[in-house]
């Protein structure tokens, strides 16, 4: 539909698109509702947006759950307005004269869409206004001061000493740092898409270092098969180079997905009060687990989305039959099988729409002896938007508190708006790569499938505008390439880069040798080379 606002009314219930009471016999109170709608502006408006703004309400108060402005700019934009149905709320319609000066909008796809009255996991119904804040402008001040703070936490000073066979230093050599590997575990799920598809392992290889198994570590998925089909998907991550793998998941302390996937097996759920006989049981799986893939995983997330059993107290799970005390039995039996690898607490979107609520469970696991050193953040997006401003406040908060480092985990993005998504994405990436506590990033899928959020490659393998400013910051601005330093009168030669492995080249006096060499922080970062 297009819809011209000449004059901009007096009341904003003057120029209304009214659907009616389409809710009766449909909506009841209590369930989960999502206004969604493509709009973009063709003409008018006020600082290149208009303006429309759905309503779904009763009619005789007027109290509404879906109310919200919604900005529209020159590109066609998808939005997203969610909100829980009241007592008799029955009654949709868009007012096109909400708006700040006259205006000519086009809409399509109009849908509001119950969910019914439970919405679980990571699940979280999506809220776009449209409009992106002046944190993504060309210029933003936090974005400078980020990308400082990159050159400080993500290089290092690294230094080549060259001596002859005599151990004598050789001055005036020619000395070339050529970084091929990231210091930055950067990786995605990997499926049984990737195990099948001949691309897809091409495409994980070229691009990613690190990975986690998507689904088949699960307890419950794990246990069908007696860990077939985990092994042979860390196998095939190991051939595809995958340097750091994460192990997921010891504990998801729910006993089924919404969709009926069993989490954890049926014997443990229905003896959870039986202390004894959840202890014997865990405490050998999270064994059998880590004695399974030893020395293949560089990081465990051992419990995962605990929000889930902590805001529903009625489902049985070892949080709600045994208390956040029991936690620290399992951290202490992670520990002891994985002694040098980051152990997880990791949350979904549940951990940005319900933060308190994360902090309180957060608090009473940290309050146990035995507890996670990290915590991972499922970044689902694009129904969970935040600013880099305001993730970067949560990222300190969290980091603070509970000195942990922080992984960011199962990255997805897609809002319909290519140039907000790509925005978006290159402004995540360096807000979180500012700080030197986020150990690494794992993407949920890198190329998008039958209605999926992943953001760097489209259904046809062409990558977007997201992708084209992800893989430029990690592969351009953030690469150190052929590095030129030359050995002074102690055979000494450095140069400042990023991170990561190198190829480490000297010639003197027409010799060359080339040396592999690992330049990560922490260290002193010395090579000494010998050459003639």
């Amino acid at each position: 539909m297009r819809i011209t606002t000449h004059t901009v009314p007096e009341k904003t219930n003057l120029h209304v698109l009214n659907y009616g009471k389409i809710g009766t016999g449909k909506v009841n109170e209590g369930d989960n509702l999502l206004f969604t709608c493509k709009a973009r502006l063709v003409d008018g408006g006020m600082g290149g947006y208009g303006s429309i703004w759905p309503s779904f309400q009763e009619v005789k108060t007027f109290l509404k759950s879906i109310w919200k402005r919604l900005y529209i700019s020159s590109e066609w934009q998808t939005l997203y307005v969610s909100g829980v149905a009241g007592k008799d709320h029955e009654h949709l319609e868009i007012r096109f004269g909400y708006c700040d000066a006259p205006q000519t909008v086009e809409i399509a796809d109009v849908r509001l869409i119950n969910y019914g009255p439970f919405v679980s996991g990571d699940n979280q119904l999506p809220n776009y206004d449209g409009k992106s804040l002046d944190s993504f402008e060309k210029g933003a001040l936090w974005r400078d001061e980020a990308i400082e703070r990159i050159k400080k936490v993500r290089m290092g000073d690294f230094k080549v000493v060259v001596k002859d066979k005599e151990g004598n230093v050789i001055p005036d050599a020619d000395v070339n740092f050529d970084m091929f590997e990231s210091a930055i575990p950067l990786g995605s799920c990997i499926n049984s898409v990737v195990e099948k598809n001949k691309r897809d392992k091409e495409l994980f290889s070229k691009y990613f270092n690190g990975g986690v198994i998507e689904h088949n570590m699960k307890w419950g998925p794990y246990e069908e098969d007696n860990g077939k089909a985990a092994r042979t998907l860390v196998n095939i991550a190991r051939d595809l180079g995958t340097i750091y793998l994460r192990g997921h998941v010891m504990i998801m302390d729910y006993p089924k997905t919404p969709s009926g996937t069993r989490l954890l097996p049926d014997d443990l759920v229905e003896n959870f009060d039986n202390k004894d006989y959840a202890d014997l049981r865990i405490k050998d799986w999270i064994y059998n687990i880590s004695d399974a893939f030893a020395g293949e995983i560089f990081e465990w997330d051992v419990v995962n989305e605990a929000l889930v059993p902590y805001m529903e107290p009625n489902q049985r799970s070892v949080y709600n039959c045994q208390g956040a005390g029991y936690y620290d039995n399992i951290y202490k039996w992670a520990r002891e099988v994985n002694p040098s690898a980051g152990l997880f607490v990791t949350e979904g979107s549940r951990a940005m729409t319900h933060y308190q609520l994360f902090t309180e469970i957060l608090n009473k696991m940290y309050a146990n002896e035995n507890h996670f050193d990290s915590i991972g953040l499922q970044s689902h997006l694009s129904t969970t938007w935040r600013t880099p401003e305001e993730l970067m406040t949560m990222y300190d908060e969290l980091h603070t508190k509970y000195n942990a480092k922080i992984a960011l985990t199962e990255c997805t993005f897609n809002t319909g708006n290519e140039i907000f998504d790509a925005n978006f994405v290159r402004d995540f990436f360096i807000s979180a790569l500012s700080k030197d506590y986020i150990t690494g990033f794992c993407l949920w899928n890198f190329q998008r499938k039958v209605k999926n959020t992943a953001f760097m490659l489209d259904e046809n393998y062409e990558l977007t505008k997201a992708g084209e400013q992800f893989l430029d910051i990690f592969y351009n601005k953030m690469w150190t390439r052929n590095a030129k330093a030359k050995t002074d009168a102690n055979g000494e030669g450095a140069i400042r880069g990023y991170y990561g492995n190198y190829d480490v080249t000297v010639t003197h006096n027409g010799i060359t040798k080339t040396v592999m060499a690992a330049f990560h922080p922490g260290y002193e970062n010395v090579l000494e080379i010998t050459i003639g």
